[in-house]
């Protein structure tokens, strides 16, 4: 009889959690991000907050439409179309209180280059799908990340990987100037490709973090172009060695006018990029 009784209590399916608690779950989940991202796509927080839902981003919509008429966050429209949603100061009370954050809200924050940051936003949420620790180009910009420049340049973003290393992520958006490529590929033949890591920070659980990678992400081979050619010229002058180069990925990453990404694509600058093309 015990057996019986007491032979299937592993299999017992545990109790799902109540809606109403899965909810307010959700719009701190969606308020945390806000706060880390700066702001945020209904699609961007529909892969952040429902990553593996069918339904992602109809749910992500009904929340922040809730969340709008609670006074939770903010909504911009984008000039060219779609809307950005940001941390009212209601919603950043709400998650100083029950996380601690520091939270700010967002009726000052100004989008800038949309596409730039859309970029940035969405790479990141790809290192975040695959596992890895980020820091967001608006926490590096207002001081919230534990790395603020690398040799003097603010990056776009930072993905953490096992023992504290670090890729730092370069967005490009637009054709850049030569001086402006420049200060990227220094970083890169300063620091890439040596036998000592440079550590550029300490994270708040005392974690030692080194640069270990740069990502070059571009929203088009246009914009990409002229970047890469400036890392050929650098290993044409000696500058950038072999193993500097094999420490750069590119990646092109298309955003639409209203903020909607494509499939990237990513290559390793030296073994897939450059060495062929110093071999033919």
């Amino acid at each position: 009889m015990q057996d019986e009784l007491l032979g299937n209590l592993d299999a017992i399916e545990p109790i799902p959690e109540d809606k109403r608690i899965t909810g307010e779950r959700k719009v701190m989940e969606v308020l945390t991000w806000l706060h880390r991202f700066g702001w945020l796509t209904s699609r961007m927080v529909a892969a952040l907050v429902w990553p593996t839902a069918s339904q992602s981003w109809p749910m992500a919509r009904r929340t922040l439409k809730k969340m709008l008429v609670d006074k939770l966050v903010l909504v911009r429209a984008l000039p060219q179309g779609g809307d950005v949603y940001l941390l009212s100061v209601k919603g950043a009370r709400l998650l100083q209180d029950a996380t601690g954050v520091q939270a700010k809200g967002g009726q000052g924050l100004a989008t800038g280059n949309a596409i730039h940051r859309a970029c940035s936003n969405w790479h990141l949420i790809e290192q975040m799908q695959a596992g890895l620790g980020i820091w967001t180009e608006h926490e590096i910009a207002s001081g919230l990340a534990p790395v603020h420049t690398v040799n003097g340049k603010l990056f776009d973003g930072l993905v953490v990987h096992d023992d504290g290393l670090v890729t730092a992520c370069e967005i490009e958006n637009t054709w850049k100037n030569r001086s402006r490529r420049q200060a990227v590929v220094e970083v890169a033949t300063r620091h890439l490709g040596r036998d000592k890591l440079t550590r550029i920070g300490v994270d708040a659980m005392g974690q030692e973090l080194y640069l270990a990678k740069l990502s070059v992400v571009s929203t088009s081979v246009d914009a990409m172009r002229s970047m890469v050619a400036s890392f050929y010229e650098a290993h044409r002058m000696l500058t950038a060695t072999e193993m500097c180069l094999a420490a750069v990925d590119v990646s092109v990453l298309p955003v639409s006018p209203s903020l909607v990404p494509g499939e990237s694509t990513t290559e390793n600058l030296w073994w897939n990029v450059m060495q062929p093309h110093t071999l033919s």
